[in-house]
């Protein structure tokens, strides 16, 4: 009789367990179109070696525009934003890729 009792037991955990229905799966957020916009500012460039441990006085330095495109997440409130640089070579897809998850994100990324 205790085996009986054992076996009903176990199988009524077994329809139980079966029974529960799956936990709801969590949506995946679509994300939002980004807009891009090239953005340019005044900066200054020195002469140089690339190993020079102090940076020169300002007067040194010559007048350059600097530009890059600012990659900024659909919203209609303030988003924070990320500077990315890129190497020696140009913009790569890899830069443009961490630019588009951070937008995914909802970080603007220049």
């Amino acid at each position: 009789m205790h085996m009986k009792s054992f076996s009903l037991a176990l199988i009524l955990l077994l329809w139980t367990a079966c029974a529960t229905p799956p936990a709801a799966e969590t949506p995946t957020p679509t994300p939002a179109p980004a807009s891009t916009e090239l953005i340019e500012f005044e900066s200054l460039t020195f002469p140089g070696h690339l190993w020079t441990p102090f940076m020169p006085p300002v007067a040194e330095g010559t007048a350059v525009t600097v530009t890059g495109a600012l990659s900024i997440p659909a919203s209609n409130r303030p988003v924070p934003a990320i500077v990315l640089t890129h190497g020696c070579g140009s913009i790569t897809a890899g830069e443009l890729a961490w630019a588009e998850r951070l937008n995914e994100m909802g970080v603007a990324a220049e």
